[in-house]
C-alpha cells in the first residue's frame, strides 16, 4: 500500500479545452498526460460565456435588440435595426459588439452586412480578442477567411498573447495559416505559455501547418515556460523524432553559418593585411610627430608683450646658444636656428621672470649661453625644460635689470 497517490497533470482537460487550443488531437493515438507541462491556467484560457439564441416562447417575440437579432440570425431583424441608426459601437452586457457576436457564431452574411455598414472589423474584446480572433476561436473558418480578405491585422494577440496565427495553426486550418503567413512580423512570438505557433502545431500533430511553419524559418529551438521544446510536444514518436532531427540540423547549420563568418573575417583581415599595416604606419608615424610637435613646443607660444625688454635680449642670446646646439645636432640649416630661436626665446623668457634674482649681465649670459651651448645631442633633439632648468638652473633665476 503506497502512501499517497501519484498525481497526473494532463496538459488539457476533456471539461475545460483551452480557448485558443482546442484544435483536434489525432483520432487513433492515445495520448499520455506530460508530467513536466502543467495544466494551463484557467485564468489565460477564460471560458466565453456560452452564445445561444434567447429562449423564445410559443408564440413569435421580435428581437427586442440587434444583439438579439444577431443571435437569432434574423438577417430582417438585423437590418430593421441598422435602418433606425443602432450604433455598432455599442456592446452588449458582455461587452461585445455586433460584429464580435456576429463573427463568434459564424454568421458570415450579417458579419458581411455589419463590415458593409462601417463596422469596426479591429475593436477588440475586454480579452483582447478582435473579430477574427473570435471566428477562429470556434472553427468559423468562413467568416475568418472573409475578415482577411478585408485586410484585418493578423499581428495582434488576445491578452494571453495567442495571436491568430496561433489558433489558426491549434485548429488545423491550413489555408488559413497560408493567407496569413506572407503578412506575419514574427514567426517565432511567444504566448503566456512561452509556446510559438509551430509548438502549438506540434501539440496537435498538424503536419502541412508544421512544414509551412518550418518553410518560413520558425524555430526548432525554443523553449516554453515549462522547459519544453518543439521536439517535446509532438504527441506521436514519429513526429517527435523528425523534430529532434531537424533541430539538430538547425543546430549544425547555425554554428557552421557562425564558424563561416568568422573564417571570412579572419580572410578578409589576411587579404588586407598590407594595407592594415601601411594604415597602422602611416598613423603611427602621424601620432610620433604629433607627439614631438606637442611636446617640443607645447608652451612656447607666449605672448611676447609680458616679456621685458632686458629678458628679451637675455633670452634671445640663451635661445641663440641652445638652438645653434640643437641645429648641430641634427645636422640642420641656418633656417632652421632662426626659426629655433624665433619659437624658443619666449619660454626662455618666462623662465628668466619666474624665479631666484641675478643681473642680466653678459656674463650671466656667457654662463646660459655655454652650457645650453653644450648640452649633449640626445637633449637638444627633444626639448624638456625640466631638465634644462635643472642642469642649467643657474641661468634661469629671475633676471633682473642692471
Amino acid at each position: 500500500m503506497t502512501d499517497a497517490k501519484e498525481k497526473e497533470t494532463p496538459l488539457f482537460t476533456d471539461d475545460q479545452p483551452s480557448e485558443e487550443e482546442n484544435g483536434q488531437k489525432p483520432a487513433d493515438t492515445a495520448v499520455a498526460p506530460e508530467a513536466d507541462t502543467p495544466a494551463i491556467p484557467a485564468e489565460e484560457n477564460p471560458v466565453d460565456p456560452p452564445i445561444l439564441p434567447p429562449t423564445v416562447d410559443e408564440t413569435y417575440a421580435p428581437p427586442q435588440n440587434i444583439f438579439e437579432a444577431i443571435h437569432r440570425k434574423e438577417m430582417s431583424a438585423v437590418l430593421t435595426f441598422l435602418e433606425n441608426k443602432t450604433n455598432l459601437a455599442s456592446t452588449d452586457e458582455n461587452d461585445r459588439t455586433p460584429l464580435q457576436i456576429a463573427a463568434g457564431i459564424g454568421a458570415l452574411e450579417i458579419v458581411k452586412l455589419l463590415v458593409d455598414r462601417g463596422a469596426n472589423t479591429e475593436a477588440p474584446g475586454k480579452d483582447g480578442r478582435t473579430p477574427l480572433m473570435l471566428a477562429l476561436s470556434d472553427c468559423h473558418f468562413e467568416v475568418a477567411e472573409y475578415l482577411l480578405s478585408k485586410g484585418v491585422k493578423v499581428n495582434i494577440a488576445s491578452s494571453t498573447n495567442y495571436t491568430p496565427l496561433m489558433q489558426a495553426a491549434a485548429k488545423g486550418a491550413t489555408e488559413l495559416v497560408r493567407t496569413m503567413l506572407p503578412k506575419i512580423d514574427d514567426m517565432n512570438v511567444q504566448n503566456n505559455e512561452g509556446r510559438t505557433a509551430l509548438m502549438i502545431a506540434v501539440r496537435f500533430g498538424h503536419r502541412d501547418i508544421i512544414e509551412m511553419l518550418l518553410a518560413r524559418n520558425a524555430s526548432l529551438q525554443t523553449t516554453d515556460i515549462h522547459g519544453n521544446t518543439v521536439a517535446s510536444l509532438a504527441e506521436t514518436p514519429d513526429l517527435k523524432q523528425y523534430l529532434a532531427e531537424r533541430a539538430d540540423a538547425e543546430r549544425r547549420m547555425a554554428e557552421e553559418r557562425k564558424k563561416g563568418k568568422e573564417e571570412n573575417v579572419v580572410e578578409e583581415v589576411k587579404k588586407n593585411a598590407p594595407s592594415i599595416f601601411i594604415v597602422i604606419g602611416m598613423v603611427i608615424i602621424a601620432s610620433a610627430a604629433g607627439y614631438f610637435a606637442y611636446y617640443q613646443y607645447k608652451d612656447l607660444k607666449t605672448d611676447r608683450s609680458v616679456i621685458p625688454g632686458h629678458i628679451k635680449q637675455a633670452a634671445t642670446a640663451i635661445a641663440a646658444a641652445y638652438c645653434a646646439r640643437s641645429t648641430e645636432c641634427r645636422e640642420g640649416k641656418e633656417a632652421f636656428t632662426k626659426r629655433c630661436t624665433d619659437q624658443t626665446m619666449p619660454r626662455f623668457g618666462l623662465l628668466l621672470l619666474e624665479q631666484g634674482g641675478e643681473a642680466c649681465d653678459q656674463n650671466r649670459i656667457a654662463t646660459c649661453s655655454n652650457c645650453l651651448g653644450s648640452l649633449g645631442c640626445d637633449h637638444t633633439k627633444n626639448l624638456k625644460l625640466d631638465y634644462l632648468e635643472k642642469t642649467c638652473k643657474s641661468c634661469f633665476k629671475a633676471c633682473e635689470k642692471n
